[in-house]
């Protein structure tokens, strides 16, 4: 049952086998803290534990810190490496100790991470009692229930849990239980927990346990899937929000081309579950939007008659309107509103052949025309969209939120 699975335990240690335990250790060289560092800062590392152990847990209320300002360090130089103190939001200041390569300030921000540190924080007693394995449980568990209740909140349109964590997703999509687990436990083993000694304990920990599952415990395979669905699925809402913040500012043409890719890409995700991908109506009635005034923005420069501005024309429709329109005739995609929406686009087209044009505009029409009515002859090509970072979504929590209040008829629309 759910109570259940929100206290389940790590899996029993086993026998690595060779290979698997070489490709470990070479893969997690172990984070070693400079010992002429580890007396003079205890108490302050004590005290920001017990900080980050009193601050209120509101990620479980599905807020993720991601409109605090930026972190706020003091860094003093030691003999061999340095240590900084960060305000992480939701958790409080912590000593972070960097080895040369240094720690990565932007991964210590992300929702995930600060679950992570406040896990362990919580954990602080069962690892002084019983030491790191007991501390590792003690976390997962906890990272676990908190994650497991943050995918039970009602997604809105200003806010989807989804985005805060891979788990979140995999929750609301039944992945495999193996699939949670080694995706929370290999959490625990990331090495930027390498700020003091009790993260430390707890990252050697999950790394050794790590080792331990065996290739025939795990379906690698179905694991990497279940994470390429999520990276999708983030970058299926980059290119959303991308879209919107575009098509606020005017710029159509470009919103269009995001939104195509976001609708594109999203159906892939709801063929798995309706919980794979963002809710489809949304992309849609904003790609029709932009499709209308792009459409109009082609047909009033061909109208124009200049050279430069029939060109400019023609090379939106065949750049931006056609490729969406052909797009958006997918039998497995249209909708009804998609339908009249290209049957209006086509009559207003067709409406230049009962008009006296001149033999330059009637065969730049002629050119495009057939295509505009008849989206089933050829494959769509769509223009690729700019390169997006959605590895590590600190703000799109934030960019949905503010995106939903800032475009119009935002209160009609439900995001499931």
């Amino acid at each position: 049952d759910k109570e259940g699975q929100q206290h389940r335990q790590l899996p029993p240690p086993q026998s690595p086998s060779p290979a698997a335990e070489m490709n470990g250790q070479a893969q997690t060289a172990a984070v070693t803290p400079d010992p002429s560092t580890e007396t003079d800062s205890e108490p302050e590392v004590r005290e920001a534990g017990a900080e980050a152990a009193e601050a209120p847990d509101t990620q479980a209320d599905g807020e993720d810190g991601q409109d605090a300002p930026p972190a706020t360090r003091r860094r003093q130089q030691q003999p061999e490496n340095v240590v900084s103190e960060v305000e992480i939001p939701n958790v409080g200041r912590i000593l972070v100790q960097a080895d040369n390569d240094g720690y990565n300030e932007e991964m210590m921000l992300t929702p995930a991470m600060q679950g992570i540190i406040m896990a362990i924080a919580k954990a602080r007693q069962a690892f002084d009692n019983e030491g790191p394995e007991a501390g590792l449980i003690k976390a997962f568990q906890e990272e676990y229930s908190r994650l497991f209740e943050l995918s039970q909140e009602e997604t809105t349109a200003q806010q989807d849990p989804r985005l805060h964590h891979a788990l979140v997703y995999f929750f609301q999509n039944q992945a495999p239980n193996r699939v949670i687990e080694r995706t929370l436990l290999n959490g625990f083993t990331d090495r930027n927990l390498s700020f003091d000694n009790r993260s430390i304990s707890i990252m050697r920990e999950a790394r050794a346990k790590l080792r331990l599952i065996k290739p025939e415990d795990m379906d690698m395979e179905e694991y990497m899937q279940w994470h390429d669905d999520y990276s999708l699925f983030r970058t299926v809402f980059v290119y959303l929000l991308t879209g919107l913040e575009q098509y606020q500012h005017g710029k159509v043409s470009e919103a269009l081309n995001y939104l195509n890719h976001a609708y594109k890409d999203n159906t892939m995700l709801l063929r798995r579950g309706e919980k794979r991908g963002v809710e489809q109506s949304l992309i849609a009635l904003y790609r029709r939007r932009c499709l209308k005034e792009v459409n109009d923005n082609a047909a009033t420069l061909f109208r124009s008659g200049e050279v430069s501005g029939v060109e400019e024309g023609v090379i939106i429709m065949n750049e931006a309107v056609i490729p969406c329109m052909h797009l958006m005739s997918r039998p497995d995609m249209v909708s009804q509103e998609d339908l009249d929406t290209m049957e209006a686009i086509r009559s207003h087209w067709c409406s230049y052949l009962e008009m006296d044009l001149d033999d330059t505009l009637q065969l730049k029409l002629g050119e495009f025309l057939p295509r505009v009515l008849d989206c089933s002859t050829e494959r769509v090509v769509l223009k690729d969209p700019p390169t997006v970072r959605s590895k590590v979504p600190h703000d799109l929590c934030s960019r949905l939120a503010a995106i939903m209040e800032s475009i119009t008829n935002t209160s009609v629309v439900s995001v499931k």
